[in-house]
């Protein structure tokens, strides 16, 4: 029985691959397709976009931005214990 269902199995699998094989085949060489075998119309390539220039005071602005909030997250300043904007020094 074992031998059977293996041998109908494999004959499943082939006619399948096959149906695949050909279907490929088929409508890379144009045939069996809509169409008449004419080539389909290529559109005519658009005009490449221009990059943006990057702008050099908005860039050395915006690092400096980054930069006072890293300043601003780190060290004594940042800390629960000081309040340097009253003046008082909680932690001292």
């Amino acid at each position: 029985m074992g031998k059977v269902a293996a041998l109908v199995g494999q004959k499943i699998v082939e006619s399948a691959v096959g149906a695949l094989v050909g279907g490929l085949v088929s409508s890379v060489l144009g045939g069996g397709g809509k169409g008449g075998g004419e080539a389909p119309a290529i559109p005519a390539p658009k005009e490449p976009a221009v990059a943006p220039v990057p702008d050099d005071d908005a860039a050395r602005r915006a690092e400096q931005r980054r930069l006072a909030e890293i300043r601003a997250r780190s060290g004594r300043a940042s800390t629960i214990l000081s309040n340097i904007a009253d003046g008082d020094k909680l932690g001292a």
